[in-house]
């Protein structure tokens, strides 16, 4: 079977493999927090679960999926990719004459000719490219601080739009900032100017602007800056400081969260948004805000270094990294708190929270979680029984994906007969 990837996937991209069976889950219903940190109930999984694929995937490459698509999209400095997720195998083609090629050789910030304005080139640590999808239309993607794209998924990856952030704000020496948030039809996205400052901006499905707003007590860098939207709400955090930008009809409205400190960590930031509270995790820094006042609940740092946010359930917050912990959100208490002395049995990515537990992926192993007094339940010898090693886990409908720094694998649920 031939398999056509440009670059790494061409030379490297692995089919289907061995249908491999194993009895491994006993029938449980999983839930999934979403990106407010409101757990979702799921249907009831299998007891039976195959490998249906494997990709080897090149660093720092960002995963999305689009379930109601069939599609996975992988996105690197060479482009955005889309496969199957059923088969692991392209959606579109990535030859010279296609929209694929088209975007990574215009985009890709090592392989573009265009000699951006002085004052819009800002360093920028790690990867300089995010994906958000529109639910069913499009996938709006900045491969550059300079460029804002959108590619119709259900037309093989077309070429849709293109937005420039100076003809955006119709002035130079504007980039864009952040990741591109989508909420409904509408994506919102950060820009700066270097004499100007912090400006946010809404755009529609097609890529012009609704409206744009500054952010006056913005604190922070491109490399910790994240977008959260809840309700009338758009929340602008960096490790520094966070913000709400309250949207009234063409009325907005800036309000400042108090901040104890701020984090010198520039490591990793996560940033969570339920219905009463604003959390954040910079490095080894967490703050907890209420959400309706903008008091700022407890500043702590952590014992450990932790790297990921799962949400909120039942009064706690739950957090990983190579342990896993349970905080009280209002306390910041430690309820529980597993750390594995074992290198192959400490956390290697984030999870997935099920009815009353959760599903914590471990460097060999899965280990099923409850929730109230963190007791192991069920250990699943992963990397034994399949080779697969832990990692990030997404679960989607019928199968479970688990993205590591080097691969993705899809593990497929095939119902009992």
């Amino acid at each position: 079977m031939s398999i056509i990837f440009p670059n790494f996937f061409r030379d490297r991209l692995i089919g289907v493999v061995a249908l491999l069976t194993i009895q491994v889950f006993s029938s449980m219903a999983f839930s999934q927090s979403d990106q407010n940190g409101v757990v979702h109930r799921q249907q009831s999984l299998p007891e039976v679960r195959r490998v249906g694929w494997s990709i080897p995937l090149p660093e720092e490459t960002k995963v999305s999926t689009s379930t109601e698509d069939d599609l996975l999209l992988l996105s690197d400095s060479t482009g955005v990719h889309g496969l199957h997720l059923s088969s692991g195998l392209p959606a579109w083609p990535v030859g010279e004459n296609d929209f694929g090629y088209l975007l990574q050789s215009i985009f890709a910030p090592e392989k573009s000719n265009s000699k951006p304005s002085a004052g819009t080139v800002h360093k920028i640590r790690g990867s300089t490219y995010w994906t958000a999808v529109v639910p069913g239309t499009s996938l709006g993607t900045r491969l550059t601080p300079l460029e804002l794209v959108s590619l119709n998924l259900t037309a093989q990856g077309r070429l849709e739009w293109r937005q420039s952030s100076e003809e955006l704000m119709n002035e130079q020496n504007w980039s864009f900032a952040s990741a591109p948030l989508v909420k409904g039809d509408e994506v919102f996205i950060l820009l700066h100017h270097p004499q100007k400052g912090w400006r946010c901006a809404a755009l529609n499905s097609s890529g012009n602007r609704i409206w744009s707003h500054p952010v006056l007590n913005l604190q922070g860098d491109f490399d910790t800056v994240q977008l959260q939207k809840s309700g009338a709400s758009l929340f602008v955090i960096t490790g520094q400081n966070a913000i709400e930008l309250i949207i009234h009809d063409s009325i907005i409205r800036e309000r400042l969260f108090e901040v104890a400190s701020s984090s010198n960590d520039r490591g990793t930031l996560e940033t969570l948004v339920t219905e009463t509270h604003l959390v954040r995790l910079c490095g080894s820094q967490l703050d907890i805000w209420e959400r309706t006042g903008g008091t700022l609940l407890f500043s702590r740092v952590l014992p450990v270094h932790l790297t990921f946010l799962w949400g909120e359930t039942q009064g706690n917050m739950i957090l990983s990294g190579k342990s896993l912990m349970a905080m009280d959100v209002n306390s910041g208490k430690e309820t529980w708190r597993l750390a594995p002395a074992s290198p192959g049995l400490q956390g290697v990515g984030r999870g997935v929270m099920m009815n009353g537990s959760l599903l914590w992926p471990t460097g060999d192993e899965l280990w099923q979680i409850g929730l109230a007094a963190g007791e192991i339940e069920k250990r699943i010898p992963l990397r034994q029984l399949t080779g697969i090693h832990g990692g990030d886990l997404m679960l989607l409908k019928n199968s479970l994906l688990i993205h590591r720094s080097d691969s993705i694998s899809l593990l497929e649920l095939v119902q009992p007969r």
